[in-house]
């Protein structure tokens, strides 16, 4: 589904979909398509014998049948509240553990044991009694059914039967099969009652994954690209995170093949939402983002990444090996190929001072990697996808000066005849750029070199004159 929509909703929340939800929806197509058909042809086969062996006995018998239904309605219209809200618990319920469990040093570190622990607690008292309740409606549910068959159908029948033997309309051995027949057509009338009661329980199960199925399929696009040929533009482009406040104003960019290019600003200016609209994580709100003439909400998505290729400040890497999460750019690269983009991002020593080196597992997130190892480990990444387009997004911000100037000077070389955006705050991941563009407050106010600008441009003076100085 598109990126955009993800912020909609909680991690937690989308789990339970995928694992608890999707498995009412699997219950739905055995039990309420498959089974209910054939508790409902069972009903039709014996009611019709039934009224072959003696029809006023079946046609008072057929006369229970409704008051089963109406007491069902009654309490699976209670149940299936409760169910919605037992769900919508325990969604928020599976985004907290979620979080809970990811952020477990700064739980540490800053001693909320005790509050996690009393949210964790807060959770299932409220869970609980719902849980009590769907099941208090599920046997209530079977059990005046129960006492309805038992008690009551079953002892007017016999009685009814009796005075049709007395009158000699009946013989003993035909009530006896009446019965027989009668047992098992209302076995299925209260499979059928439990299957109702089930499907309010499943209904808010199914409707929260019918919710995601029933949203726009970014996959769906057929434009595709073989490569980066001319210029990637903004035209008048404006754009807003869902309902808050506009973050880019009337942007208009072009940058072309085998520019350099760093984007600077103040904190919150915009630069990090360009690098998502450039990645088309999210779409405009007005005007387009065009890659060679051809809008990017128009482009096969497979096609445009093999493109366009991204470094985060805070990378995402998987509890796999340096080298699964490095083949992920690329599953068929080989060693060698691993140690040159390794070279390049300076981590290519630290590899092989490990006892396993590329075969080290990092921990979930890198947790076992410092921040500037992770970062490096994903430049090598995004390296080794070999994109037409780099974007870094304050990529070497975790590392120190030394450091950087390497990895800078890897890249100036990687960088030949390819197109660079660098996202940074300081003024050694800029100065190698032939051109800056300066954002403040969502609007592009400058566009031009260091030379230029450091002279015209008062918000770029005030970024980068101390650490010049």
């Amino acid at each position: 589904m598109p990126a955009k929509d993800y912020d909609a909703f909680d991690v937690g929340d989308l789990g339970t979909r995928l694992q608890l939800d999707i498995n009412d929806c699997q219950k739905f197509f055995t039990e309420q398509i498959i089974e209910y058909a054939y508790h409902l042809s069972v009903i039709v086969v014996y009611g019709l014998v039934l009224l072959f062996i003696c029809w006023p006995l079946a046609l008072f018998g057929f006369a229970m049948i409704p008051l089963s239904f109406l007491l069902t309605k009654t309490l699976k219209k209670k149940g299936g509240k409760v169910s919605e809200e037992y769900r919508n618990a325990y969604g928020k319920y599976e985004g907290f553990v979620h979080t809970s469990l990811q952020s477990w040093r700064e739980v540490k570190t800053l001693g909320m044991e005790k509050q996690e622990s009393d949210k964790f607690t807060a959770y299932w008292d409220k869970l609980s009694p719902l849980f009590v309740k769907q099941e208090i409606f599920w046997y209530l549910n079977r059990g005046v059914i129960a006492f309805k068959d038992l008690f009551i159908t079953r002892m007017n029948l016999y009685f009814l039967g009796g005075l049709l033997i007395f009158n000699g309309y009946l013989s003993v051995g035909d009530l006896l099969v009446f019965m027989v027949y009668y047992e098992t057509l209302f076995a299925s009338v209260g499979v059928i009652n439990d299957l109702d009661i089930s499907i309010e329980t499943q209904r808010p199960s199914i409707n929260r994954v019918l919710e995601i199925l029933g949203r726009d399929d970014d996959s769906a696009r057929i434009k595709k690209l073989h490569g980066f040929n001319n210029a990637l533009v903004f035209s008048d482009v404006t754009f807003a995170y869902g309902d808050k406040s506009t973050v880019l104003h009337n942007v208009n960019l072009s940058i072309k093949v085998g520019e350099r290019i760093a984007i600077v600003g103040k904190s919150g200016s915009g630069k990090t939402t360009l690098s998502r609209l450039m990645l088309n994580l999210y779409e405009p709100n007005i005007g387009t983002v065009m890659l060679d003439g051809v809008a990017l909400n128009e482009l096969d998505k497979q096609s445009f990444h093999h493109i366009i290729g991204h470094v985060a400040q805070e990378p995402y890497l998987l509890n796999l090996s340096i080298r699964d999460n490095l083949l992920m750019a690329d599953s068929n690269a080989s060693d060698v190929q691993l140690d040159e983009v390794c070279k390049m991002a300076q981590i290519y020593d630290f590899i092989n001072s490990l006892p396993e080196k590329y075969d080290t597992l990092i921990g979930e997130r890198g947790i076992k990697l410092s921040g500037g190892q992770k970062q490096r480990l994903a430049i090598a990444r995004a390296l080794l996808a070999n994109t037409s387009i780099l974007i870094f997004d304050e990529a070497t911000s975790a590392l120190d000066y030394e450091a950087e100037e390497l990895v800078q000077k890897a890249l100036d070389v990687y960088s030949r005849g390819r197109t660079v955006v660098t996202i940074a705050h300081r003024f050694s991941a800029v100065k190698s750029c032939t051109r800056i563009i300066v954002v403040d407050d969502g609007c592009i106010i400058a566009d031009g070199s260091h030379d230029e600008l450091i002279v015209d441009c008062r918000v770029y003076r005030t970024l980068f004159a101390s650490q010049i100085s």
